[in-house]
């Protein structure tokens, strides 16, 4: 019994030192933590890297020991001075406690809380992201950590994109992500989940989406050896629309060309859930809005996307609608007879094969009607334009039948009877 008594005693005080040392330790030498980090960071990318402070911990990821870096910045250099790429609240890196003795540095789990990354590509092809050295060194020093992930979670990010070459405007706003899956294996399932509570697309100064909630739960099959991303179960919601996908990614051996193969549609075809989508249409009371109608959405993507060399894939985009109409709860006027037929394709290659063919298009608003037909090609080098578009329409009733932000009373008349069937050059 003395020998069970001692045996406890001598545990108790072992667990009590170990715990001061895990408590003090982190404390005591914040400031040469904090320094270290600093330095090996700028040391190896080509941009400004600080932070309020660094510390270790064994609590916040027990059993494994927790590398926080607190308020941090990465700012970018030569044409991005002074433009963060990527600012946050806090980002937090779980290792094997084992290997920190030992080479590799085994990472189990990486956790952003508040991250905001901004992302600008400019008309010469520059972008603020690239700030990894060209290394022509052997030296491989990076196998000194491995990725031993077990998951990852982005907690109330946001992601701003700019490309000049693209013209593509992207904001992403209140990104909840996690992920999990067997990082270790070559090929594995990665099972994720997300929410935005705001994303907006607008391309050549058109806005596609508009402040939009998007969901998406979805399995990836990821190979490492063959560089090929499959998308397995999986669904999408955005607003009150609902998408599936299939299909996969993969890159070649350079990195360059990325291989994509991907087939989408709408499973259902309630003319209500495409109107969700609409700019000002997505209300408080959007659940009181009496709608009605058809449509079917649907799209592929195929070919070999190379951004080098700004070759795309081919992409084909049809949507129809039929019989559509709807009438909000507070406003006097509804719309009706909203009727459409688009097809956008491109064969592949240049985006300017592109082919947005609209063959018909109308809607009527009290005794209002508009409707018309377009055909576009050569959208960047010289639009080519066939168009016929007919309207009678009082705008005192556009603002009675659709919710207009800060806009209460129009009034005139658009009389219209337009055709066009001109390429930009024969101005």
């Amino acid at each position: 019994m003395k020998i069970l008594k001692r045996i406890g005693v001598v545990s108790a005080i072992v667990l009590g030192v170990l715990l001061v040392v895990a408590v003090v330790v982190p404390i005591v030498f914040k400031t040469q933590i904090t320094d270290f980090a600093k330095k090996t960071v700028n040391e190896n990318l080509n941009a400004t890297v600080d932070f309020e402070s660094a510390s270790l911990s064994f609590f916040r990821s027990f059993p494994y020991l927790n590398f926080r870096l607190n308020d941090y910045a990465v700012i970018g250099k030569e044409e991005f001075e002074a433009i963060p790429l990527a600012t946050g609240k806090s980002f937090d890196i779980a290792v094997n406690l084992l290997s920190v003795w030992n080479t590799p540095i085994k990472i189990k789990s990486i956790r952003l809380n508040e991250p905001v990354l901004k992302v600008y590509v400019l008309s010469d092809g520059k972008a603020n992201y690239d700030i990894v050295p060209t290394s022509t060194s052997s030296d491989t020093s990076s196998s000194a950590i491995a990725l031993a992930l077990k998951s990852y979670t982005i907690q109330n990010g946001s992601i701003y994109y700019n490309d000049q070459i693209l013209g593509l405007e992207t904001s992403l706003v209140g990104i909840n992500h996690k992920g999990k899956g067997n990082f270790t294996a070559t090929v594995f399932d990665l099972d994720t989940e997300t929410t935005i509570d705001a994303a907006s697309v607008k391309y050549g100064g058109i806005g596609y989406l508009d402040s939009v909630k998007m969901e998406l739960d979805a399995i990836f099959n990821i190979d490492l050896a063959q560089q090929k991303y499959t998308l397995k179960d999986n669904e999408l919601q955005i607003n009150e629309l609902k998408l599936g996908a299939n299909g996969f990614l993969q890159l070649d051996a350079t990195g360059e060309n990325m291989m994509l193969d991907f087939s989408f549609k709408a499973p259902e075809n309630d003319f209500k859930n495409l109107l969700s989508l609409i700019p000002n249409a997505y209300t408080q009371d959007f659940n009181k809005v009496k709608a009605s109608g058809q449509f079917q959405f649907n799209g592929t993507v195929n070919g070999v996307y190379n951004a080098t060399k700004e070759q795309y894939p081919a992409f084909v985009l049809n949507l129809n609608v039929e019989n559509g109409e709807f009438k909000y709860p507070d406003l006097p006027v509804g719309v009706s007879n909203i009727q459409t037929n688009t097809n956008i394709r491109n064969p592949g290659g240049s985006l300017d094969a592109t082919i947005i063919d609209v063959s018909q298009f109308g809607l009527s608003i009290n005794q209002d009607v508009v409707k018309g037909k377009l055909l576009l090609k050569t959208p960047l080098s010289n639009p080519d334009v066939e168009t016929n578009i007919k309207a009678n329409l009082d705008l005192a009733n556009l603002v009675k039948a659709y919710p207009l932000e800060g806009v209460k009373e129009m009034a005139g008349k658009i009389i219209a009877d337009i055709n066009v069937k001109a390429k930009q050059s024969d101005f």
